[in-house]
């Protein structure tokens, strides 16, 4: 196995990673707005919301690490 083909494989681990934290994220997000009444969920939510836009442009930088690296195996 080359270094690119651990790479890749590294690298999907990573996304598989990060798409199950956005996932529990967005939930939290999701469960934080039907109590707004409480005073600690806006700011959760809103730390919520950030944590999930870095995921989100993590995800894309890593997949587009992924594409290169297909393109370079070929």
């Amino acid at each position: 196995m080359s270094r690119i083909e651990k790479e890749i494989e590294f690298l999907t681990e990573v996304t598989r990673l990060i798409v199950l934290v956005l996932i529990a994220t967005t939930g939290g997000i999701v469960g934080l707005l039907f109590k707004l009444n409480n005073p600690i969920s806006l700011p959760l939510i809103g730390i919520g919301a950030w944590l999930d836009i870095t995921l989100l442009i993590g995800l894309t930088l890593v997949v587009a690490r992924i594409q290169e690296l297909l393109r370079r195996l070929e």
